[in-house]
């Protein structure tokens, strides 16, 4: 009786544990000022960001299966276009979502596109991802320019930054 109690318990108090402690999102951008584009990668854990939505009600479907879901990919396109920011010297990219790729892992890849101007020396970026629904997100940034890189971190307090293509190392 002492087992079955315990073990009753220890089921009631794990019912109110998340399942995780850290929320994290990733994100390679790379600056293409040559062609004019701005292609990156975005790896967000695929049932932090369906709760999200579910809870937002952006959408009730699972990323899974539903890749070609024009209703789908567009909502995910306008939450990438508000969440994660890119301001090149005043000229806001507007993401184009190209696909995803759900993994067994767990995280799925959102690959996005856009055009930019040809010249630029400053960029202001904005990556607060779910931020908003997870107090512990935290997102980081590796923007990539003509070879040369940088990484950002976004926490819930620093959640914009500007780099100068100058301080690219």
């Amino acid at each position: 009786m002492q087992r079955l109690s315990s073990f009753i318990l220890f089921l009631l108090l794990s019912l109110g544990v998340s399942a995780h402690e850290f929320y994290f999102a990733f994100a390679e951008i790379e600056l293409d000022d040559l062609n004019g584009r701005v292609e990156a990668t975005l790896t967000v854990t695929t049932h932090d960001l369906e709760k999200a939505l579910e809870k937002n009600q952006i959408s009730q479907k699972k990323l899974s299966g539903n890749e070609r879901d024009s209703i789908l990919v567009s909502q995910l396109q306008n939450l990438f276009n508000r969440d994660v920011n890119l301001n090149l010297d005043g000229t806001e990219v507007q993401w184009q979502l190209e696909g995803y790729d759900v993994q067994l892992n767990g995280m799925t890849h959102f690959y996005l596109s856009g055009s930019t101007a040809s010249f630029y020396e400053n960029i202001r970026m904005s990556f607060d991802l779910l931020m908003n629904e997870f107090s512990e997100q935290q997102n980081k940034a590796t923007l990539i320019f003509r070879g040369k890189k940088t990484v950002c971190a976004f926490l819930p307090g620093r959640k914009e930054q500007t780099i100068s293509l100058k301080d690219l190392k």
